[in-house]
């Protein structure tokens, strides 16, 4: 029965008031214990006494997946891919799986961060290279972007161009691109070469030059039909030392003329041809409305130098910064997430600009290379800018602005070449070796002639590369499979 007795109903208030404010409590206490946990807090035990220390969120992946995960010496209980909160300061990671080598990393930690080492490729202890195609001449190789296709030139003077399709690694495909002689001026009694330049960024296309004595033409052709093959050099109707496909539009290309002036060029409007700036020395297209270059001050009472990026929605030209002239300069105009990043090189000094267009734009790194930088490449996702010169070579990360040291001593080291976001291939005296972007896992592949592209497939399953066959000694295409045969069947990857 309810009482109405008024010291009961008090009572009962009082202790409904108490429990309600214990649970607010207690859910408050809660949330905030949450909270810090999910920003990285733990409490640590350490000689009887309590710390509060704030770590970070390191997420864990392999290809192929399914390796276990050592951290700091002992096994975690899930293999990759996989996430565990970790305290801030030094570790070491290991990934483990059966067939591959082992793949292992220090880290350092930072409060609050997030730490990804999802990109680690494990590499077999036995990998089984075949031969898909002998080739008695072979003159160059060329990777698309997107890792799809190989197009291989085997004789210079000859106007085919031999297509791998990479697609299905369990069926590699031919195609073969033959110019017709009505898309290229022939010359009685001269000779004629030809050369691929490059692959558009959408991998539809390939730029061809064409060189009969002294003239010069580019040739812009289809993958999947060469008979709409354009002479470009007919189509704008001027003499080009150079051309270029900008990175997102094949119907946009730079060129540059015989008095090394740059222009910008529409297929689509021919007639329209842009006119940039004169005495280019180095320049690259960060897009089909944006390029950076280096060419005389505009002032003709001025003998400077300027490093400049173009707009083409405004014709505007920007000076970046003075250069002293007579100095060796490269650059690097590329995208990384939602934000645009010129690099260059002034003979041994690193610049790099952040939003270099925006007012009161970032310097993210300005120090002194070891060496003068001869090549200079950004990585297919734009998160790196590899420096080299010999067998040296500096990797700048723009995400952690942190430089790496990558040397491979007692080696003629070919140029390297990014073959994916992460990885950089090597060619030396011991054959083709893969190298994180920070000089560590450097592992062994396969044996190569020197001085051709490779490739690997775009599921990572294959790796094309230009071998020579151990009994007659000449140049095949090869496949080397990047699973142990366990994993290939279980379809991995």
């Amino acid at each position: 029965m309810y009482s109405q007795d008024p010291k009961v109903r008090r009572r009962r208030l009082q202790l409904r008031f108490f429990y309600y404010g214990v649970m607010t409590v207690s859910v408050i206490a809660l949330t905030v214990v949450g909270v810090f946990f999910i920003l990285g807090y733990r409490i640590n035990l350490e000689k009887n006494t309590v710390n509060v220390s704030r770590g970070g969120l390191l997420k864990f992946n392999t290809q192929p997946t399914g390796a276990a995960v050592y951290f700091d010496g002992s096994r975690l209980a899930t293999n990759t891919p996989h996430q565990v909160n970790i305290t801030s300061g030094k570790h070491q990671v290991s990934y483990s799986k059966e067939g591959y080598q082992t793949w292992q990393k220090d880290i350092q930690m930072h409060p609050g961060e997030l730490l990804l080492l999802n990109y680690a490729r494990l590499i077999p202890n036995s990998i089984t290279t075949t031969s898909l195609r002998s080739l008695p001449t072979l003159h160059q190789t060329l990777a698309s972007p997107d890792r799809e296709w190989l197009a291989l030139h085997e004789l210079p003077e000859a106007p085919t161009i031999l297509l791998t399709d990479a697609r299905n690694e369990r069926s590699t495909a031919f195609t073969t691109l033959v110019l017709s002689e009505a898309v290229f001026s022939k010359k009685p009694n001269v000779a004629s070469s030809f050369q691929i330049m490059e692959w558009s960024g959408d991998s539809k296309f390939l730029l061809i030059k064409h060189m009969s004595g002294q003239d010069v033409e580019y040739i812009r052709v289809p993958r999947d039909d060469q008979a709409r093959a354009v002479n470009m050099t007919k189509l704008f109707n001027m003499p080009l030392a150079s051309m270029h496909f900008s990175n997102n539009n094949a119907n946009v290309l730079y060129a540059t003329d015989q008095n090394n002036s740059l222009y910008r060029l529409d297929i689509n409007r021919p007639g329209n041809k842009v006119h940039i700036a004169d005495g280019i020395g180095q320049f690259d297209d960060l897009s089909d409305d944006k390029i950076a270059f280096i060419a005389p001050s505009a002032d003709k009472n001025k003998k400077d130098t300027m490093l400049s990026i173009w707009q083409a929605a405004n014709q505007k030209t920007t000076v970046i910064k003075t250069i002293p002239v007579g100095q060796p300069v490269l650059l690097v105009y590329s995208p990384y997430l939602s934000k645009e990043y010129l690099s260059v090189t002034i003979g041994q000094s690193l610049t790099v600009y952040e939003s270099p267009l925006s007012t009161g734009h970032k310097t993210l790194q300005s120090s002194m290379l070891p060496f003068t930088p001869v090549v200079m490449a950004a990585s297919p996702g734009g998160r790196f800018v590899m420096l080299q010169a010999g067998e040296a070579a500096v990797n700048y990360d723009i995400e952690l602005k942190t430089s790496y040291t990558l040397h491979s001593p007692g080696e003629t080291r070919q140029p390297l070449q990014w073959i994916d976001d992460y990885h950089l291939a090597l060619t030396g005296g011991s054959g083709m070796r893969f190298v994180e972007f920070d000089g560590t896992n450097m592992q062994q592949v396969t044996q190569v002639a020197p001085g051709y592209d490779a490739m690997i497939g775009i599921d990572g399953r294959i790796f094309l590369s230009i071998g020579r066959n151990s009994t007659s000694g000449g140049l095949e295409l090869q496949q080397s499979q990047l699973l142990t045969p366990a994993d290939q069947n279980a379809g991995l990857f």
